[in-house]
């Protein structure tokens, strides 16, 4: 019994083309690079610093 909701395998070949993209585009970046701080932490320094905490709260 094939199920017509059930979502299968298809191919880029087979869509009319890329998706739309929503007028109120969340994703975006442009907003976000305005609304950001003009630098950013390393998050290489920024783990380094919480892994103590993390591995004290799991160890409790």
């Amino acid at each position: 019994m094939d199920d017509p909701y059930r979502v299968g395998p298809t191919s880029s070949a087979a869509l009319d083309g890329p998706a739309p993209r929503p007028a109120i585009g969340a994703l975006g970046y442009g907003r976000w690079a305005g609304a950001a701080p003009a630098s950013r932490r390393d998050r290489r320094s920024a783990l380094h610093e919480a892994l103590p905490h993390i591995r004290k709260e799991i160890s409790q």
